[in-house]
């Protein structure tokens, strides 16, 4: 066990590692900030140039590049109410009042901090974890995997504004939306109205994007004015970021709780990593004093998913890992990486790579923390 953990930490501290890591991370930073692009865009156009390199380096470079796009596109979820990646649609519900507060700085301080620390607790529980709970995720069925999707569907209820009535109904019309497309067991089309582009379903970023931004930059151009009010207009400073990162701290419960939700879900294939970020916002509202104050500004609505967003890529990357099952939609194009570097992932990875797996775990929680850094800048 420590030998392997010790030559997983010399693989990540080959300089050419680290060379793609640094390279990677500002590539990732920029994938998340530009809303309609996220990490699984990210992914499937940087595989091809991880050709010809050496098969930890390049998987170095795909997760660095991933891990910190959920990062940056807490960005303009809170300054531009726009979601830069869609898990971070949750947290446009108390960042963008925030910045509309004039505490754009704080709430963007507050997420990085959040971000780095859930992506560092989720980079530990993989490397924990991976040895041991491949009998438990075998033994997740059909009828495990409805439970927590089906807990996701019912936070709902809590976590918007309006009556929880209307919370379920729009869950249920997302349900719906999800029919389109090919029925996944029988293969079924269904609701493609003579359209091959909706043979695929319905592609989540161009939903995001139609919810969120389009209706605020039209707003945007109505008004003429700036997000925040013109009491509280100012240029963000360093002083009110720092402020945010240090009383992340004071919310520290709510980070290890957040994370944990995003590790669990991540940890399950096939719930999504949107449904994360919305189930630990949820949790931190029924766990709040002031649960009034969501959806107006809470820094806790801040926090809370965006531990999620990051702590979940180490819990997804213990299934794509130990079972070769893609425990998100980015794992599952990442999955397409390893068999370019020509790496199996399943059980037999654990008997024969487990030091690449403790090295690629080093390569989240150090991309995590040095995102949230640039991310200050």
């Amino acid at each position: 066990m420590w030998s392997n953990i010790i030559d997983g930490l010399g693989l990540f501290s080959n300089w050419q590692a680290l060379s793609a890591v640094l390279i990677a991370i500002p590539i990732g930073l920029i994938f998340g900030i530009l809303p309609s692009l996220s990490g699984l865009t990210a992914l499937a156009i940087l595989i091809p140039f991880v050709y010809g390199m050496e098969p930890f380096v390049g998987l170095a470079f795909l997760i660095a590049a991933h891990a910190v796009t959920t990062t940056s596109g807490a960005l303009p979820s809170i300054l531009l109410g726009i979601p830069g990646t869609p898990p971070s649609a949750a947290t446009v519900i108390d960042g963008y009042p925030l910045s509309k507060q004039g505490r754009g700085g704080y709430a963007s301080g507050a997420a990085l901090a959040s971000s780095a620390i859930g992506g560092v607790l989720g980079c530990v529980a993989f490397a924990l974890l991976i040895p041991i709970l491949q009998p438990i995720i075998l033994s997740f069925g059909s009828p495990e995997t409805f439970i927590l999707m089906l807990i996701g569907l019912l936070f709902l209820a809590s976590v918007g504004s309006g009556s929880t009535w209307s919370g379920l109904v729009a869950g249920m019309f997302g349900i719906f939306l999800s029919f389109f497309g090919y029925e996944a067991i029988s293969g079924i089309p269904r609701f493609w109205m003579g359209s091959e582009y909706l043979l695929d379903g319905l592609n989540l970023i161009p939903i995001a994007l139609g919810l969120f931004a389009v209706p605020e930059i039209i707003k945007l151009i109505q008004n003429g004015k700036p997000i925040a009010s013109e009491a509280d207009n100012r240029s963000i400073a360093f002083s009110d970021v720092f402020s945010g990162m240090r009383d992340t701290l004071k919310h520290w419960i709510t980070v290890v709780q957040s994370a944990l939700i995003g590790i669990i879900v991540g940890l399950v294939p096939g719930v999504g990593g949107e449904t994360a970020p919305f189930v630990a916002y949820g949790a931190a509202k029924k766990r709040s004093k002031e649960p009034k104050k969501f959806g107006d500004g809470a820094i806790e609505g801040v926090i809370a998913p965006e531990s999620t967003n990051n702590a979940k890529e180490g819990g997804a990357l213990v299934p794509t890992l130990a079972l070769g099952i893609p425990g998100s939609s980015g794992m599952a194009v990442l999955l397409g990486g390893f068999i370019v570097m020509g790496i199996q992932p399943g059980p037999e990875f654990l008997r024969n790579n487990s030091d690449i797996g403790i090295g690629l775990a080093a390569v989240l929680g150090f991309s995590n923390v040095l995102g949230a850094l640039l991310g200050r800048l």
